[in-house]
């Protein structure tokens, strides 16, 4: 299983991502919605961490451009904060 973290406090990352490792969940972190955007064809993650109050971007625009995108659609999504 793999796991997209949509995050830009490295903290949060690194507890996140250790979390994840100890249940067999590969994780890729990402501080921004833009570069996650690129990255989603080629990674294809089965679940998403979205931290919604990034520095310059909100979780909202990313949501918002999922739900125009069937395939990201499909992908259920964490909200943290």
């Amino acid at each position: 299983m793999k796991a997209l973290i949509i995050e830009d406090d490295p903290i949060s990352i690194i507890i996140l991502t250790q979390l994840l490792s100890q249940v067999g969940i590969n994780a890729e972190s990402l501080p921004t919605i833009s570069r996650s955007i690129k990255v989603l064809s080629a990674f294809k993650p089965d679940i998403i961490f979205l931290d919604l109050f990034l520095w310059h971007e909100t979780g909202l625009e990313f949501l918002e451009y999922r739900r125009y995108n069937p395939t990201l659609a499909a992908i259920p999504i964490v909200v943290t904060s």
